[in-house]
This record gives C-alpha cells, structure tokens and sequence, in this order.
C-alpha cells in the first residue's frame, strides 16, 4: 500500500520539477527576447504613449504569471517532497513491522 503511494508520489514529483524546469526556461526566454526587443526600440520612443505602456505592461503581467505559476510549482514540490517522505518512512516501518512478527 506505501510503497504504491510512494511510487505515485515520486512520479508526481518528478513532473512537478520537470513543469518547473519548462517554467524557467519560458522565463528566460522572454527575458531574453525582451531584452532584444529594448535594444531595437528607436530613440524616439515616448514612455508616456498610451501603446508604449500598453507594451511596457505587459511583460509585467507576463512576469507575474511566471512567478505565480512557479510559486504554486515550488508549494507543489515541497508537499509531494514530504508526502514521499512520509511515505518512504511508511514503507519502512510497515516493513520492519512485518519482519518482527514473522516466526522465526
């Protein structure tokens, strides 16, 4: 019984770190892009038009969901690190539970 939910904790945890790995890398992406996309922009760029702060805010939101989806991975990751603990200790004592009442 442990030792399935162990299994399907681990696999659990494995996707978890996997999205999260995607996650960062999308990240980077578009911090790098961005970063390109500031050094074409022309020296007439007005900060205060209505489009450039359309532009300008995006990225933001585009940031925001990035850190909240990561933050809801990371409250994701350590909860499936401690069920798979709590689990793996299961297995064990269950284990040793089943070792000490055999007869010899």
């Amino acid at each position: 019984m442990w030792q399935r939910r162990t299994e399907d904790s681990a696999t659990s945890l494995q996707q978890t770190q996997l999205q999260l790995r995607e996650l960062q890398d999308e990240a980077e992406t578009l911090r790098t892009s961005r970063g390109a996309q500031i050094q074409k922009q022309s020296p007439d760029h007005n900060p205060v038009c209505s489009h450039c702060l359309h532009q300008l805010a995006s990225p933001r939101n585009q940031d925001k969901l990035l850190q909240q989806r990561t933050q809801e991975l990371r409250v994701q990751e350590t909860r499936l690190k401690t069920s798979l603990q709590v689990c793996h200790h299961r297995t064990i004592d269950q284990t040793q539970d089943q070792s000490t009442s055999m007869p010899p």
